[in-house]
């Protein structure tokens, strides 16, 4: 997009339960751009954890889970909100990433299958 309309193009991470939680910056390399899903934004809270459910420490891959004043306050059937949240209010995304050293989130993949509701073809 950037050479065929001299416009930027900036990526970022969200869900329907907490929209815009990683954006990029246009300060970001042309690599960071193209490989990464951008830094949390303001007031979001990232953390990666392995299958023991320990916390992630450095830049290997991890279950993502997410906390943000953006974020759902739950689900309409109380059962799904409490396995959806862990213990310290952050959401389970489902997804499975790590962050880079400059402090940039790369989704690389599904931990749980999805539920599709609908979509538009």
């Amino acid at each position: 997009m950037r050479a065929l309309f001299d416009v930027p193009v900036l990526g970022g991470y969200g869900l329907v339960e907490a929209p815009m939680l990683t954006v990029a910056d246009l300060s970001d390399s042309p690599s960071e751009l193209a490989c990464t899903d951008g830094k949390p934004a303001t007031g979001v809270e990232v953390r990666l954890f392995r299958s023991d459910n320990t916390i992630v420490a450095d830049d290997s891959e991890g279950e993502l889970r997410v906390r943000a004043p953006q974020m759902m306050l739950g689900y309409v059937d109380s059962t799904h909100t409490a396995a959806a949240f862990d213990s310290d209010g952050f959401l389970r995304t489902g997804d499975v990433g790590c962050m880079d050293d400059r402090g940039n989130l790369r989704i690389t993949g599904r931990g749980v299958q999805a539920e599709i509701k609908s979509s538009l073809t």
